[in-house]
């Protein structure tokens, strides 16, 4: 992840820190889930852990302007 860059966006308009900390994590996961359903057992659960911080503690989202 990264914290704090220089403000750019994505291709697809998404502010750069947005995208690589939440929606990248979200695609890896969602084009690992074929792999993830044939691996795992009855047993043994194939599995995604996402670590994370309280670094969102020091800011606020905009739901209403999502990019700032």
């Amino acid at each position: 992840g990264v914290m704090f860059p220089p403000y750019s966006e994505t291709e697809d308009g998404f502010e750069q820190q947005w995208a690589i900390n939440h929606l990248a994590h979200f695609l890896l996961t969602s084009l690992l889930m074929p792999l993830l359903c044939n691996a795992g057992s009855a047993e043994n659960y194939a599995r995604v852990v996402n670590i994370s911080s309280c670094a969102h503690l020091l800011g606020e989202i905009d739901f209403d302007d999502i990019n700032h």
